[in-house]
């Protein structure tokens, strides 16, 4: 089996150099056929797994949640996929385990075991974490203007972008779908689709999340009185709004979600503007590699 390493070069050069080092150090003690490749341009990362991925081998990304979305998206679904989190944005990774020991981390999942795990469809693309509408997807859009516009870090950026998203909140008018048997037609602040559990620099909208249950788990605000709407907000952020009424919450395995216009959403923190969105659950359709201590697996179904 073939190891494949793409490393994200928008982390720190340090980190970058760390990681490489690593990878080589393991690569000899375990007798690894290796290589390492370093993106250098923007989606550098999806043509390099669409490239390099297939029945033999395992393909690695290594960097944050869109350096993710990149592999998934270029990668040969024969191919076995493994995630090694460099940099700040690691939402994702938070289902698998701590990132504190990065050695300790790249050897546990070289020798760690393949899951079989769900990933989502909206239209064309593959996400593996989150699809969302709403003021979260602002928040996102505005704080990634700030990271690459201003050269903040992630943890400011976002708390900066929550500050002027929440000061004069406004809904969005959506048709909601879910599995051919409930529509919606609402003025929603939140419509949020998740695989994993968080997202946005970690916020935990989704804390009974499955990796394997072959669902989305729907997280939904509407009906909300516009001054409760940060109070709502910081709950859900939290994860702890499961029992707040003003959150409606639905397992699907399809849904589609119609606006009256462009509207803007975010996919694995990835933005677009779209008119209609259909997603769909792929079940246990992509093999990941992970530690074998991974607290995901802890409440595999």
């Amino acid at each position: 089996m073939k190891h494949i390493f793409i490393i994200n070069t928008l982390a720190k050069e340090k980190e970058i150099a760390k990681v490489q080092k690593y990878i080589k150090e393991l690569g000899t003690k375990y007798h690894l056929d290796y290589e390492i490749y370093l993106t250098k341009y923007a989606h550098h990362a999806k043509d390099l797994a669409k490239e390099l991925s297939n029945s033999e081998t395992i393909v690695y990304a290594v960097g944050g949640d869109g350096t993710i979305f990149e592999v998934l998206n270029g990668l040969d679904l024969q191919s076995t996929m493994a995630i090694i989190p460099l940099g700040s944005g690691n939402d994702f990774y938070r289902m698998i385990g701590p990132k504190d020991n990065l050695k300790l981390l790249i050897e546990k999942t070289i020798n760690g075991i393949v899951k079989k795990i769900d990933f989502g469809k909206i239209n064309e693309k593959r996400f593996l974490n989150c699809s969302s509408i709403g003021i979260d997807s602002k928040i996102n859009f505005e704080a990634s203007k700030l990271i690459h516009s201003k050269g903040l870090h992630k943890g400011p950026a976002y708390s900066l972008s929550i500050i002027k998203n929440m000061i004069a909140p406004k809904p969005f008018s959506l048709r909601i779908k879910i599995d051919d048997d409930i529509v919606l037609d609402k003025e929603f602040y939140i419509a949020c689709i998740m695989n994993g559990s968080y997202y946005g620099n970690g916020a935990k909208p989704s804390p009974l999340s499955k990796l394997d249950d072959g669902y989305f788990n729907v997280i939904l605000a509407y009906d909300v009185r516009r001054h409760e709407i940060y109070s709502c907000l910081l709950k859900y952020l939290k994860g702890k709004h499961l029992d707040d009424p003003r959150f409606h919450f639905y397992k699907a395995k399809k849904i589609t979600i119609i606006a009256p216009s462009d509207v803007l959403g975010q996919s694995d923190g990835e933005s677009e503007f779209a008119i209609k969105r259909e997603l769909m659950i792929r079940e246990r359709a992509l093999k990941l590699l992970v530690p074998k201590d991974a607290y995901f697996l802890r409440s595999s179904s």
